[in-house]
């Protein structure tokens, strides 16, 4: 969506993104990033500031199957800076590498059936493949940096016990702290996946299914942030949220805390394991973080209970500090 601020003389683009949701609350962070590119929409025309708002909804983002390719086919060539944003249960901003990369695939191996109590032999199995694979990145685990992530899903596993499948398929996401290293365990999975199907006489389809980058958060625009962070500080929480706060705590063994009431102070990233589609927008465009507060504290992402939130007043606090 973008939104024009009529002066031809100097078009200059930021950029607010948000992301729809799951488990997590991104349906909250879909509906404040269009309020925040109205806001910044807003105060371009009063301070007479020409350019563009690019609003950028990410579908799939953890599949990393939407904004690298709009990176990659020159979307951001003409954008000046951006604002990344994200649910989270306190009020914060960061800079520094804050999360890792990831390559995506889907690797398909595919046999042949036969009926598995009466002729087994004249089958290929393409689920051993699958296992085999899977058994193999295991054996190799032990030779990766500490800092390595690989996990995966076995998406088509066979149909019946007595059918050989002569299809089988298993996701795989694999993460490292950085691109190359990223790229170094992945080229060795892919090889796991060929001996696979030597093993077993089976072919192997190899889908790549999404890649991004860490993501790198500016200093001078997380600075900016920080500065609005401490001015608008902390909404003030009513009694019946911090109650049903501390239910929700309650009932998944976390400290009863209730909600968050003090704003994040200023740091360096500190990088964590986990990945999106973002990564790309930040080496590509200065990028600046906003989390905001719509979520319970000790409530894991993509856990059940991390969509309870979302849907309550605590997602949309209409009251001042």
């Amino acid at each position: 969506m973008r939104i024009d601020v009529d002066d031809r003389r100097n078009p200059r683009k930021p950029l607010v993104e948000g992301a729809p949701g799951h488990m997590e609350g991104h349906n909250v962070m879909a509906a404040m990033s269009v309020g925040a590119a109205q806001a910044v929409k807003k105060a371009m025309e009063q301070s007479k500031i020409a350019g563009t708002v690019i609003l950028s909804i990410g579908p799939a983002e953890e599949q990393l199957m939407s904004r690298p390719y709009l990176v990659r086919e020159g979307y951001l060539k003409d954008v000046d800076a951006g604002i990344i944003t994200h649910i989270q249960d306190s009020l914060s901003t960061g800079y520094g590498l804050q999360n890792y990369a990831l390559i995506g695939a889907k690797f398909t191996f595919k046999g042949r059936t036969a009926h598995g109590g009466v002729n087994p032999w004249d089958g290929i199995d393409a689920v051993d493949a699958v296992e085999l694979m899977d058994i193999g990145f295991d054996k190799l685990r032990e030779h990766l940096r500490p800092t390595y992530r690989g996990h995966r899903a076995i998406t088509i596993g066979g149909v019946q016990p007595n059918i050989i499948p002569d299809v089988g398929q298993i996701w795989w996401f694999i993460r490292d702290a950085n691109g190359p290293w990223a790229k170094e365990n992945f080229d060795k999975l892919v090889n796991i996946a060929r001996g696979a199907a030597l093993m077993t006489g089976t072919t192997m389809e190899m889908e790549p299914f999404g890649a991004a980058w860490p993501s790198l958060g500016n200093k001078a625009i997380a600075e900016a942030i920080q500065k609005n962070i401490e001015m608008v500080r902390m909404p003030k929480w009513n009694d019946d949220e911090i109650k049903f706060a501390k239910e929700v705590q309650k009932s998944i063994g976390a400290k009863e805390v209730g909600l968050s009431t003090e704003v994040a102070p200023l740091r360096a990233g500190t990088q964590n394991t986990s990945s999106n589609d973002i990564g790309d927008y930040t080496w590509n465009v200065p990028m600046g973080s906003l989390r905001f507060p719509s979520a319970i504290p000790g409530v894991q992402a993509h856990h059940w209970t991390a969509g309870i939130a979302p849907t309550t007043s605590i997602a949309r606090p209409s009251r001042a500090p």
